[in-house]
């Protein structure tokens, strides 16, 4: 299954790639619908600040943006307002979570593919 899933198109696999590689100051995209009234939608394009790691298994747990227009992700960084304060993370940037999608046309005699990925794709 992990090869049938390395082998799926954006349009095939809901719009989150098997892999995304994160690098710091890249332009990234969001590539699924978080949240379109805060402006977190498919295509809004940011500038990747800071990712966080989990400690347990060092594999990326969020992702810090900067987008251009100051509107983007307000609500986000009014929930995240008082976590960003104590580690001292500029509270102008966006957290990108990590979500949860079961692919729809991954499913093959009762198997589903499950990912959990922060949802970006690079944009340059």
């Amino acid at each position: 299954m992990r090869n049938f899933a390395k082998q799926l198109n954006p349009q095939q696999s809901d719009a989150v790639p098997y892999e995304t590689r994160l690098h710091l100051e890249a332009v990234y995209f969001v590539s699924i619908n978080i949240d379109v009234k805060n402006g977190l939608f498919n295509g809004a394009t940011g500038i990747l600040k800071l990712i966080e790691y989990n400690e347990n298994n060092g594999s990326p747990k969020r992702a810090w943006l900067r987008f251009e227009h100051p509107l983007i992700g307000l609500q986000k960084r009014k929930m995240t307002e008082s976590y960003q304060k104590k580690p001292n993370i500029d509270l102008s940037w966006v957290a990108i979570d990590p979500i949860k999608k079961v692919s729809k046309s991954g499913r093959h005699h009762g198997l589903e593919i499950i990912r959990k990925q922060i949802p970006l794709v690079v944009a340059n």
